[in-house]
């Protein structure tokens, strides 16, 4: 079983500290406590920790005032000395005893408590001493009396009247005598701590004729709400059914005024001019990104403007009014510099462009009324272009125009031309190679003329290095040629029959015999042409014979479109060649020369109207400042 060690204490003085007299400062509510700490009988030297509490009674009783605590307390043959400090009211008259509890050693475990109770000396209560039944007036003061020593009982005086009410400040009003009003002072301004100033700081403010209360409010955390007694934000303005929020300017109906961000004029919302609004925002500081308006909405609407022209009007604006700038209003959108139209540039840098990729809408350049029938339709205007396809690289995957359709029965390319002498559907030319090449069937519907044709394929005997071609069979009055071969019967004679058709395509026909294997020249026509049959005869029996019958076309078409041996070429066709470097000729007399010097023009005259929309913009850019329009202006 662990025994409790037992410690004895023995009193040696207790010494308030300071003294008391008429000019010292005054009693606080500590003293000195002096004892000496025995341990087993004898005294003990070294390091303690001690605890101390007032009570009203040598045992049990009531604990006064809070417990003390004075830790690594030196102890020297017994002896130690503390300072304690029970604070005000502890020691008001009445007996008090100390409780003492000690710790050997310091910081080494419980404290154990120092029986009996130590009764308190008398020296603590001379802090008492100085109570006096009367004092000279005007001789004490607050630093002079204890915190809470002097109790309302202590006190008494008899009633009287008030001699005289002043007014401090910013108050007006006041009387020495009798009744006394007082009034607040508003005049003045600029910012106080009174009363005094038209400006005064007020929790809450009611409007002048009480409805609403609370128009104006600050929080305790500084939020402004006007009003609203409710604030959301550092400033928050709830609309009464009128303006909320309306800034006005030193100018007429409004203008000059002005809302500023930051602490420098690098962004902000002015009115210069009436009815003009300007949203400024730049980088002061020239770094990059600065200067940025973002608008972070799901819709941006802009709701009034006027129809956008080369010489003005737009809902919006981009740019300067002089010089280059995209304007859009309700329905368009276009780019003008100095009252000219100009290019607009989509994706100039790269990237694709979609236009109506969904949906059923159509796309019209040079119309509002694009074909109902066609994606993209194309006007065209004095350049006599509808669409320019230029591919600058790429080798032979390379396409000025790559058309293709995947629909059943579709078209991947038409062309169509109704008007004129030389109208072409579709124009193909090459100085170097083919000028139209076609991988499968071709069929033409009309005639084909050309200056030569041939079949051409790979060579039968060398078909990996050539080629063998043959020329066409050509004739001056549409001709169709028959042939064949038949073995004569036993009289020397033979019938050839031809397709049921063959008389109702054909007419004025031409025959040809050839005997094989041996002269025949009694060959003959015994019978022409009759029910599509014609009667060879004059050969030996089982002579074998080449024949040929011709026929010049009747058919619907040939009848309505016979191809004539000669024609006088056309007024714009007259003095010009279909090759004429046959004739020592340039290119220049050329059947497709017109075309090609239209072309050539209309080239040259886009790239001078561009050439003057720059010489225009470059002209805007050193205009004098002071010749630029007014805002109002530049909303046209």
């Amino acid at each position: 079983m662990r025994r409790v060690k037992r410690y004895g204490l023995v009193i040696a003085a207790v010494l308030i500290i300071g003294g008391h007299n008429a000019d010292a400062d005054p009693v606080g509510t500590g003293f000195t406590y002096q004892g000496q700490l025995k341990q087993a009988g004898a005294p003990y030297t070294g390091v303690a920790d001690f605890q101390f509490r007032a009570y009203d009674a040598a045992a049990g009783g009531a604990a006064v005032g809070p417990l003390v605590t004075q830790l690594n307390v030196a102890v020297d043959n017994g002896l130690f000395m503390v300072s304690l400090d029970f604070g005000a009211n502890v020691f008001s008259g009445a007996p008090r005893w100390l409780a003492i509890a000690a710790r050997v050693p310091a910081a080494g475990g419980a404290y154990v408590p120092i029986v009996p109770r130590q009764p308190v000396a008398p020296t603590p209560y001379s802090m008492l001493s100085g109570h006096a039944e009367t004092v000279a007036d005007n001789s004490v003061d607050s630093d002079s009396v204890v915190n809470g020593s002097i109790q309302p009982g202590d006190l008494s005086f008899t009633p009287g009247d008030i001699t005289s009410v002043g007014a401090g400040p910013g108050l007006t009003g006041g009387a020495l005598s009798g009744a006394a009003n007082l009034a607040v002072d508003f005049s003045g301004s600029g910012n106080a701590a009174t009363a005094s100033r038209s400006n005064h700081w007020h929790s809450a403010l009611n409007a002048s004729d009480g409805n609403p209360t609370d128009a104006l409010t600050v929080d305790t955390t500084g939020d402004v709400s006007i009003g609203t007694a409710t604030s959301t934000h550092r400033l928050t303005v709830a609309d009464d059914g009128d303006d909320t929020l309306r800034l006005m300017g030193p100018g007429s109906f409004g203008s000059g005024s002005r809302l500023n961000f930051g602490d420098a004029d690098w962004a902000y919302i002015d009115e210069p001019i009436d009815d003009d609004l300007t949203i400024h925002c730049e980088d002061g500081g020239g770094a990059a990104g600065g200067g940025k308006l973002t608008l972070d909405a799901d819709v941006v609407e802009v709701s009034r403007g006027t129809d956008v022209s080369p010489a003005g009007g737009a809902y919006l604006r981009f740019g300067a009014p002089t010089g280059v700038n995209l304007a859009i209003d309700n329905n368009e959108l276009m780019v003008r510099n100095n009252g000219v139209a100009s290019t607009l540039s989509i994706n100039h840098e790269g990237g694709d462009v979609h236009i109506g990729s969904s949906g059923t809408g159509n796309v019209g350049v040079g119309t509002n009324t694009p074909s109902s029938t066609a994606k993209m339709h194309v006007v065209s205007d004095a350049f006599s272009r509808g669409i320019l396809a230029t591919s600058a690289s790429g080798g032979t995957g390379s396409y000025g125009v790559y058309a293709e359709s995947t629909a059943t029965s579709g078209t991947g390319l038409r062309g169509v031309a109704n008007t004129g002498s030389s109208a072409w559907g579709i124009w193909g030319s090459s100085t170097s190679d083919e000028a139209g090449h076609f991988s499968g069937d071709v069929v033409v519907t009309g005639s084909l003329s050309k200056g030569g044709g041939s079949f051409k394929i790979d060579h039968p005997l060398d078909p990996a290095n050539k080629y063998l071609l043959h020329s066409f069979v050509e004739s001056p009055d549409m001709m169709n040629i028959y042939n064949g071969v038949v073995v004569l019967d036993g009289e020397g004679a033979a019938r050839i029959t031809m397709p049921e058709w063959f008389d109702v395509l054909n007419r004025d026909f031409r025959y040809q015999l050839t005997a094989i294997g041996a002269p025949g020249p009694n060959l003959y026509i015994a019978e022409e042409l009759q029910g599509n049959q014609f009667g060879i005869a004059g050969g030996d029996p089982g002579m074998k014979v080449s024949w040929e019958i011709t026929g010049i076309r009747q058919d619907k078409w040939a009848e309505a479109y016979r191809i004539p041996v000669e024609e006088v070429k056309p007024d714009d066709e007259k003095g010009l060649y279909l090759h004429p470097e046959l004739y020592g000729l340039s290119r220049d007399h050329a059947i497709e020369a017109p075309k090609e010097r239209a072309w050539q023009e209309a080239v040259e005259t886009e790239a001078e109207a561009r050439d003057r929309a720059d010489h225009q913009a470059a002209e805007a850019l050193r205009q004098p400042a002071g010749d630029l329009p007014s805002k109002k202006e530049t909303l046209e």
